[in-house]
């Protein structure tokens, strides 16, 4: 895995959630572990090019979403920066066929690209499809990795993603809302007292009843 050098902005450690998830998705790549999947049918027909404009604004925007995940050959895994890190949306033209068969390839689309592994050394993680399947609608599909977003930030990441299309589309340039970098949380996360933590939730959990793991 390699990475030119003059793209990197910044490095960070991995939470330790992220490891998790990164040492599942290295064991299992075709599993479709934590690969996450947002659909939706839109009454409009969506232009896919200032679909993936508004998405390079916000992966612009967001060093998590211009983040890629390295381990070979370091004692502990990272996640490089890129200054720069683009998205190319696929597009699709289902209009003519019925509604039944329309149905039927999106379920197939969606379960074929859940299982496809996403190279997680290369920036974003993200993959984009607009299916247009009439006159005035359209599908938008977004698959991504668990390991950028949970669901509360995928929420409002899709939020901005929408806002700035219709600011684009309107001929506006998007003003996306200011944000704290997420190297401010991975610098929070690090000042906690682990010791402190685990003697809250061990008196917190006490009583509970243990789960018996199965053989």
């Amino acid at each position: 895995m390699t990475i030119d050098r003059a793209n990197i902005a910044d490095i960070y450690k991995l939470t330790p959630i992220q490891e998790g998830m990164l040492f599942h998705s290295l064991s299992s790549p075709e599993s479709g572990v934590y690969v996450e999947q947002f659909s939706q049918t839109v009454p409009f027909g969506v232009d896919a090019d200032l679909w993936q404009q508004a998405w390079n604004r916000v992966i612009a925007h967001h060093d998590i979403l211009r983040s890629g995940f390295f381990w070979e050959g370091l004692e502990k895994p990272v996640q490089v920066v890129q200054r720069q890190a683009e998205i190319q949306v696929r597009e699709a033209d289902w209009s003519d066929l019925a509604e039944v068969e329309r149905a039927q390839r999106l379920q197939a689309l969606r379960a074929a690209d859940a299982k496809q592994p996403f190279d997680l050394a290369k920036a974003p993680l993200l993959r984009l499809q607009v299916i247009r399947t009439g006159a005035e609608q359209s599908v938008l599909l977004w698959t991504y990795h668990h390991i950028l977003l949970d669901g509360w930030s995928a929420f409002i990441v899709l939020d901005q993603a929408l806002q700035a299309y219709m600011a684009l589309a309107d001929g506006r340039e998007p003003a996306l809302p200011v944000s704290a970098p997420y190297k401010n949380y991975l610098r929070w996360l690090g000042q906690q007292d682990r010791a402190a933590a685990e003697t809250f939730w061990r008196s917190y959990l006490a009583g509970l009843p243990r789960r018996r793991r199965s053989v």
